[in-house]
């Protein structure tokens, strides 16, 4: 297919894809089960994308660093201490000593 206004503006049929060229150069091929896109393009809205085999052992944040980050109530009452003492004076709120997790969730904010 040819448009009339240009002749190097036109969609090539190569037996299995459709080749899109502009002014002569390939601009995109679509092929049967996704296509290429060849150059430089951008988007007027955000493009995101989900690949479910790339999602193993997905698990909420918070529960994933309660498992790393030791329980305040496991530490012995000298450490709790000098830890509350560090996060109070960083401005952390007086409930941050109970759960770390939700205390550096807060901070990523």
């Amino acid at each position: 297919v040819y448009f009339r206004s240009d002749s190097t503006t036109y969609i090539k049929e190569d037996g299995t894809n459709l080749l899109f060229y502009v002014k002569g150069t390939k601009a995109l091929t679509v092929e049967s089960d996704g296509g290429i896109l060849h150059g430089a393009w951008n988007a007027q809205a955000a493009i995101t994308t989900s690949d479910r085999r790339l999602k193993r052992e997905i698990a909420p944040l918070q529960r994933t660093l309660r498992n790393i980050i030791p329980q305040m109530a496991e530490q012995s009452k000298e450490q709790r201490g000098k830890v509350e003492n560090r996060l109070t004076t960083k401005g952390a709120s007086d409930d941050s000593g109970t759960d770390g997790a939700l205390w550096l969730l807060r901070q990523l904010r």
